[in-house]
């Protein structure tokens, strides 16, 4: 009895270790990429100003903002590298060999899944689409895009959620992965004052976050889920606008029931996909030693 007693305190306490090691790193990655990312900025714009650089094109800032975005990803999965395991970029799923077609077959996918949610929010809701008459070079919005989906599928899909199936299981990676994903998106929308939609937004990124981990364990590519996420940003951007950037359509995402059917279809597609993972085998952990 008293062997058994031990043996589940001792079992508890490398739970509790795994657990505070766990988020140690999610915490450390989060924060080190915020950092470099914000004092980037506040850096170019301080020299900016120091020199009289007179105001900027907005698509050049918002292209510089995701250029160093970007970087601040990359650098912290080094600098993580460096204090924990010492990996490859390659190791964390961003190996050359089918990265074109898994992005390719990825954004396809992504843009029409996405545009078919949002047509089928306009027939159920019936909100009224206006043009805006906006002209932007698309193809400057797919580079954006691609930036933005690169870095947090580095960062989420790439660093967490595989540190967490290391220390876990594949499940618990998943939930991990799109809970931090969602959270991140609901502080920053908090942070920009719109408090009421941070609820709703966290709903949303962590159905979306789910999806992204299940495109990422169907290929075990990070190719695939950038591909699928840079896809969808694009066909939001058709409606509902970014980077300050007003929609070339307005009106969707302007009620509850388009929030509701966005939830529900990206869950019940997630669920399929991580159903067929599981089924055919593809599903498997990678347990630390």
């Amino acid at each position: 009895m008293l062997i058994v007693s031990c043996t589940m305190k001792t079992t508890k306490t490398v739970s509790l270790v795994k657990i505070a090691n766990l988020a140690f790193q999610i915490i450390f990655v989060i924060v080190i990429w915020n950092t470099l990312e914000i004092s980037s900025i506040y850096t170019i714009n301080n020299l900016k100003a120091a020199f009289d650089v007179p105001k900027w094109n907005i698509f050049i800032r918002i292209t510089g903002q995701q250029i160093i975005y970007t970087v601040s990803a990359l650098a912290t999965l080094w600098i993580a590298d460096r204090f924990f395991v010492k990996r490859t970029f390659k190791s964390y799923g961003l190996a050359r060999k089918g990265c074109l077609a898994l992005f390719s077959s990825g954004f396809f996918g992504g843009f029409v899944f996405y545009l078919f949610i949002i047509l089928l929010s306009i027939v159920v809701v019936r909100f009224e689409i206006k043009n805006s008459s906006q002209d932007y070079n698309l193809l400057h919005i797919f580079f954006l895009y691609f930036l933005v989906a690169l870095s947090e599928e580095i960062i989420f899909r790439g660093y967490i959620f595989q540190v967490s199936e290391s220390y876990f299981s594949t499940s618990h990676a998943i939930i991990i992965s799109a809970f931090t994903f969602s959270l991140l998106h609901s502080v920053m929308t908090v942070l920009n004052g719109e408090v009421e939609q941070s609820v709703s937004q966290f709903i949303i990124m962590f159905s979306s976050g789910t999806l992204f981990a299940s495109c990422y364990l169907v290929s075990r590519s990070l190719w695939l889920p950038i591909g699928v996420h840079c896809g969808a940003n694009m066909a939001y951007f058709l409606f509902q606008g970014d980077f300050g950037l007003a929609p070339l359509y307005k009106g969707f995402l302007s009620t509850k029931e388009s929030i509701v059917i966005l939830y529900i279809v990206e869950t019940l597609i997630a669920a399929l996909i991580l159903f067929i993972t599981y089924r055919t085998g593809r599903w498997h952990s990678v347990r630390a030693t």
